[in-house]
């Protein structure tokens, strides 16, 4: 693994959503042995955080998927 390769994975590695454990293991080896990556997953911890603290959390209305729905279906026969 190196320095671009982890990049593209940081932000999902904070957000705990990294699919496979392989991947998960080769990151983990990456970061133990790279302050550079260090450095830029600890950014990506205080972006988060940042936004927890600065975004609201709005409550979809509930017809909001079905009418999301709705659309794609009159999309695709168009």
């Amino acid at each position: 693994m190196n320095c671009k390769k982890a990049d593209k994975y940081l932000a999902a590695w904070v957000d705990d959503e990294l699919k496979g454990w392989w991947l998960r293991r080769r990151i983990s080896r990456h970061l133990e042995k790279c302050a550079f990556c260090q450095k830029m997953l600890e950014i990506q911890r205080q972006i988060k955080a940042l936004l927890a603290t600065k975004v609201k959390h709005v409550k979809a209305p509930p017809d909001l998927s079905m009418k999301v729905r709705v659309r794609l279906d009159q999309a695709m026969q168009n």
